[in-house]
């Protein structure tokens, strides 16, 4: 897919960065959000800020989406996808202007983006825009519940939500939240959540039914469906 350059390249996270990110964590989140979208066979799938290209060559790997693509200001990040995804169609392009025609996905996944914009509400319309019918939207972003925030501190996060607030974001932007709950609750040791975060990659219930963990992970993940209805 050819698309345009709409901003300029930034580095504000360095190679290391994207090595170090590619943990057990970051691959228990991915396997959830792939999950949480429900592709099938033939599916455009859109990854927002995809530095690093660990989500895109998972998706990849499953042989269910037939074009995968993937945009970040980052350039470090796009190289670094491109090498380990080489499939995928990747430009250096701003969240909140997508050089894509409205339509042109069936999901579109943020894993750990949604935190970064002061003004979210227009980012989500704009990903929404280029959401098919029957699309479906799935991010991870940290809890603000978490009782160990240190393991998420970043000066460029704006908004850290609960999943009553992440829920509402969606909602108000003409989106049917799906599935709302976290990964890796916190039981007062890092280790213990490492541990976790193996089990949350095997198994997609994790702790999600269990009422005091359900809100209080490390990682919110949340899916939510195009309402065709809504402006």
């Amino acid at each position: 897919m050819a698309v345009e350059l709409r901003s300029a390249p930034t580095e504000g996270y360095s190679r290391e960065y994207y090595l170090r990110r590619n943990n057990v964590m970051f691959q228990a989140e991915v396997r959830h959000l792939l999950t949480a979208c429900q592709i099938g066979p033939g599916a455009r799938l859109l990854e927002i800020g995809c530095g690093g290209g660990g989500l895109l060559r998972c998706c990849a790997a499953s042989k269910k989406a037939v074009m995968v693509a993937g945009i970040d200001m980052n350039v470090t990040g796009i190289s670094l996808a491109g090498r380990i995804a080489p499939n995928a169609a990747l430009a250096i392009a701003d969240a909140a202007r997508l050089p894509f025609a409205s339509g042109s996905f069936d999901a579109v996944v943020a894993q750990h983006v949604i935190e970064h914009f002061e003004r979210a509400d227009d980012v989500l319309r704009e990903w929404r825009r280029v959401l098919a019918p029957g699309g479906r939207i799935a991010v991870a972003t940290p809890t603000a519940l978490y009782p160990d925030p240190a393991l998420f501190d970043d000066a460029t996060h704006q908004q850290i939500y609960t999943l009553a607030g992440l829920r509402a974001l969606f909602e108000r932007n003409g989106l049917r939240v799906e599935r709302a709950y976290s990964l890796m609750p916190f039981l007062a040791s890092r280790r213990i959540a490492w541990r976790l975060a193996r089990v949350s990659m095997r198994s997609l219930l994790a702790m999600r039914f269990l009422p005091h963990f359900r809100e209080r992970g490390l990682t919110l993940i949340l899916a939510a469906g195009k309402r065709e209805t809504s402006a």
